[in-house]
């Protein structure tokens, strides 16, 4: 049973989240400890109920026996019982139904989380036991997540769907993912995300190479009211024209966030070669109470997003470095090399992206994850 230590480089979720996964698409017991243990108040260490969530739902999928699945615990064993792709019957948490137009079985899964915590975490977690684990043949497969949609320290939605997943098609992930936003889940509510999930094959290695000219921007921005995100959009507008000379900026979310406390900006550069590059702006919570706040608030929103898009852009890959490290796990399940071009300079990658390779390289035995 391998032994992870769960504080190792970046030591965060993603660690856990990883290492769950593989655990269930191979199944190989998996024993974590130590995890988040360098988390600093007011951040607290151990499992969190987004880890739990995605662990439960792990669990449930390949029969896994489990101990320390408890909001807190610094040390887990995971015991799958059944090799991915063995799945039998239905399980809880799941409804089965047969869709007759389409001739497959159809299944939904749900998954909740009480407080606001990123759904998007979860997904993580779960999507490549969807794409490599289940049992493959014509099936489809939907997931209602709830909880937290825009979260501080995590990918939103509209990065999911024109960032992440469009790259993922592009280098033939073995799935058609669809999301859908139902309701925003901020740091005051809860929302439930639905996204599909078509099952079957396996990934060949590819090629994240070649980026090729920059030939658009687009925006998206949740705000309120409608005149501050008319203001976000001409200044990002006008800057972006300095900057970068991009013929065309258009916005592609321009969307009510029902409170003016609640603000979200996101900036995607799309290349001639089909890849995609995203940086993005989270507000704070903080209530605009004056045209002062407001002045103040398009002015760093949209300097910050557009600077950390340049920093991007001036690596000359193919990836932004939040992608980067989301892409290594399907290198290291991928069959044959693949590489990612993340830019001049970023060979290793982030923390994040090496912490991945190492928890890759841990599960599988292999260092095909170790890649640019």
């Amino acid at each position: 049973m391998p032994s992870l230590d769960g504080s190792t480089l970046e030591g965060g979720g993603q660690l856990v989240r990883v290492a769950l996964a593989l655990s269930a698409i191979t199944a190989t017991p998996l024993h974590l400890y130590n995890i988040r243990a360098n988390r600093a108040p007011p951040m607290r260490s151990g499992l969190k109920e987004s880890h739990l969530a995605a662990l439960h739902w792990l669990a449930d999928q390949t029969g896994a026996s489990v101990e320390g699945a408890e909001l807190g615990s610094q040390d887990v064993k995971f015991r799958p019982r059944r090799r991915a792709g063995a799945r039998t019957g239905v399980q809880k948490q799941q409804t089965g139904e047969h869709d007759a137009v389409n001739h497959r079985h159809r299944h939904h899964h749900t998954i909740e989380l009480k407080k606001p915590g990123s759904v998007w975490l979860v997904l993580q977690a779960i999507l490549p036991y969807a794409v490599f684990g289940m049992a493959k043949g014509e099936k489809r497969v939907d997931f209602t997540l709830t909880g937290g949609t825009n979260v501080d320290k995590s990918m939103s939605g509209e990065y999911v769907q024109q960032v992440m997943l469009p790259t993922l098609h592009k280098i033939g992930l073995p799935a058609t993912v669809q999301v859908e936003i139902v309701k925003r889940g901020w740091a005051c509510g809860v929302a439930p995300e639905i996204g599909e999930v078509k099952v079957g094959g396996g990934l060949e290695g590819f090629q994240v190479v070649n980026r090729g000219e920059i030939e658009k921007i687009s925006i998206s921005i949740v705000a309120h009211p409608e005149s501050l995100r008319r203001q976000v959009i001409d200044k990002v507008t006008q800057q972006v024209g300095q900057r970068f000379k991009v013929p065309i900026v258009e916005a592609v979310v321009d969307e009510d966030s029902g409170h003016e406390s609640r603000f979200y900006l996101l900036l995607v550069a799309h290349s001639s070669h089909g890849w995609r590059i995203g940086r993005d702006f989270l507000g704070t919570g903080a209530k605009i109470r004056s045209a002062g706040q407001v002045e103040r608030l398009v002015e760093e929103s949209v300097s910050r997003a557009v600077a950390a898009l340049d920093t991007e852009l001036r690596h000359g890959g193919c990836v932004d470095e939040h992608l980067q490290d989301q892409l290594v796990i399907f290198q290291a399940l991928a069959r044959g090399s693949s590489v990612v071009d993340a830019g001049i300079g970023r060979g290793d990658g982030t923390l994040h992206t090496q912490t991945v390779r190492w928890v890759c390289k841990e599960m599988l035995g292999e260092e095909e994850c170790a890649g640019s």
